[in-house]
């Protein structure tokens, strides 16, 4: 079968076309996506969604051309859209507190970061309770926004629209660049 028959048998859902381009193109982007991402986990994830995403819109989508270059374009997208939402991540308290372990601080700089992370605390009271309860379980619990979405049971996309109000309002009482 070849890439454009099997899309127009998912135009009309037929699994089989669906089926192809996966065991067709799945480890292909897989490796592809690694090269963007650094992490066979989140590429893996990436691509698995993609085609989740291609089955479930496969009557908005509209491909004209190559169905290859569809694919690995929309999968390039996703990685970069995946970069820079790990851009915006806020440092996790955990991971932090690793790092200064294994680094030399002066007693100075630890009483400072002592005090920045109470700042944070104090801050985060002030917040909504849906938005301190997402912060804290990112910040302190090291969640994901997809973990914090399941417990929460809320969207990650409400996750990601609360983390950002937090962020905001972090940026504005500490008076500093996040």
């Amino acid at each position: 079968m070849e890439d454009r028959k099997a899309w127009r048998r998912i135009k009309q859902n037929e699994e089989i076309g669906f089926e192809y381009l996966f065991n067709k193109y799945y480890d292909p982007l897989c490796s592809f996506a690694e090269v963007y991402v650094r992490s066979r986990d989140i590429s893996s994830d990436l691509v698995s969604d993609f085609f989740i995403k291609l089955w479930n819109q496969r009557h908005q989508i509209n491909i004209d051309n190559s169905v290859r270059a569809f694919i690995f374009k929309s999968v390039k997208n996703a990685c970069l859209n995946s970069i820079r939402d790990q851009k915006k991540e806020l440092f996790n308290y955990e991971d932090f507190s690793d790092i200064l372990k294994t680094t030399e601080l002066s007693p100075q700089e630890r009483l400072e970061f002592k005090e920045l992370q109470e700042e944070i605390d104090a801050i985060a009271q002030e917040l909504p309770k849906k938005r301190k309860l997402v912060l804290l379980l990112k910040l302190k619990a090291g969640l994901s926004n997809k973990e914090i979405a399941g417990t929460l049971n809320i969207s990650e996309n409400t996750v990601k629209n609360q983390l950002g109000h937090a962020v905001k309002c972090l940026k504005e009482k500490l008076k500093i660049q996040i």
